[in-house]
């Protein structure tokens, strides 16, 4: 997109095996041109050979929600000197003292950096809340080096930039991811992730890459996806239409209704983070004693003789 000015929006588009003729400069997924200024949100963008997302726009450009996968992996892949970024801006077209700001993105395995970001042009560009793992360029920049592989701001001097609550990873294993194989980068309980952004709504982030609202649990999640969605995956899977459950007002305990109890085994309350808070063993009563739980959103996990139920508790 080139010269659109003002309110300009590109978003909710599926970009896959992009740039197949691999010309340099032409073989972006998403290129915000000279004179554009806009809003680039909810974006699918894979396995192409240029880089995620190319910015030489005005400034004003707000990028939140974007999954950004493989960029540049087949880009004459043993030569490191042909760069390629997730996401990358330079001071072609800005006007001077605008801004870039990058929210809540997941990037995954570009083969240099997770962001690089170059314009010296642009002032107070902010940098929150975005997952970004595996970038090619890790352990290539030399260890006194003030350039970063996942977010690199120091590629030039004089840049001004506000970098907080991002998340970065050389590998999956801690991150509890859903299915990275298969490109599902949603959180999983026990994600570090969950809860750990910072609140961006004042900005205009009020939702996640699904559409679900921002924050839902408490906190505003990191990456493109909060993670309550996964909850709600989780409760389809189980079948969870059935049975019901009510938190009475001292909060010491629940009620849950349409519960088979001759025939459950056990019940767990569980918080996000997976910790079990509570076990009930042959349960002999549909109230359950909990102890003053504090505020957040819990799993009630009902084992029985042919199924595993789950149900949604928030405690406000």
């Amino acid at each position: 997109m080139g010269c659109a000015t003002q309110d300009s929006k590109i978003y909710s588009n599926k970009i896959v095996n992009y740039g197949t003729t691999a010309t340099y400069a032409q073989n972006n997924g998403i290129q915000i041109g000279g004179g554009t200024s806009g809003k680039c949100y909810n974006n699918f963008v894979a396995n192409g050979t240029g880089n995620g997302i190319a910015i030489f726009g005005l400034g004003g450009n707000d990028f939140y929600n974007n999954v950004i996968i493989n960029s540049g992996l087949n880009f004459f892949p043993d030569d490191k000197t042909q760069r390629v970024h997730g996401i990358y801006c330079d001071d072609r077209n800005p006007t001077p003292n605008s801004s870039f700001n990058f929210f809540n993105n997941t990037i995954v395995s570009p083969k240099t950096d997770g962001i690089r970001f170059v314009s010296k042009m642009s002032a107070n560009n902010k940098f929150y809340n975005n997952l970004i793992v595996k970038p090619g360029s890790l352990g290539t920049y030399p260890t006194n080096s003030k350039q970063n592989s996942f977010i690199n701001i120091a590629a030039v001097d004089g840049v001004s930039a506000d970098l907080s609550n991002n998340l970065y990873s050389n590998n999956f294993s801690n991150l509890k991811l859903t299915d990275t194989v298969n490109n599902d980068f949603r959180l999983q309980i026990g994600s570090p992730a969950i809860n750990s952004g910072m609140d961006v709504s004042g900005l205009g982030v009020n939702h996640d890459f699904e559409g679900n609202l921002r924050p839902l649990l408490g906190d505003f999640d990191i990456g493109a996806f909060e993670f309550n969605d996964q909850i709600n995956q989780i409760s389809r899977k189980a079948s969870l239409s059935d049975m019901s459950v009510f938190l009475h007002p001292a909060y010491d305990f629940v009620t849950l209704f349409n519960i088979d109890l001759s025939h459950t085994l056990k019940i767990e309350i569980i918080n996000l983070q997976g910790k079990i808070i509570k076990t009930i063993n042959q349960p002999s009563k549909n109230k359950i004693a909990q102890g003053i739980l504090p505020s957040g959103m819990y799993l009630i996990k009902v084992y029985s003789v042919n199924s595993t139920k789950f149900l949604k508790l928030l405690k406000k």
